[in-house]
């Protein structure tokens, strides 16, 4: 099985309960998507799609209330009950920068994996 043009992984590993993880999500073309797994049955979060397109230096920063938005796509993460996943595709994003903003709520362990070609 070839890799070449598939999708590649944005993040692996641990959220912490309480703890604020944000997960850059690549725009191309208008297009995003990724595939969000948590790995536990414990894993438990709120994620949130989050747009701007005010110049940003990174996307670790919370920012002031006015640069990050919520996109309004309701992601349906990990509730602490099962192993899961969900898939989340945009089309026709006319902002230049997402992220995922993840809030663990217990222990949780991800991967995600961007859903455009690389």
């Amino acid at each position: 099985m070839t890799t070449e043009g598939k999708a590649n992984l944005l993040f692996r590993g641990n959220v912490a309960n309480g703890e604020t993880k944000y997960v850059e999500v690549p725009i191309v073309d208008g297009k995003l998507g990724c595939h969000i797994g948590w790995k536990t049955t414990a894993s438990s979060a709120t994620i949130t799609l989050e747009l701007t397109s005010v110049p940003v230096d990174g996307i670790d920063d919370a920012g002031a209330g006015w640069v990050w938005l919520g996109s309004g796509i309701t992601i349906t993460g990990p509730s602490g009950a099962a192993i899961g996943s969900v898939q989340v595709n945009v089309e026709n994003c006319r902002q230049t920068d997402a992220r995922l903003k993840i809030v663990g709520a217990a222990a949780s362990v991800f991967e995600i994996w961007n859903g455009l070609p690389a």
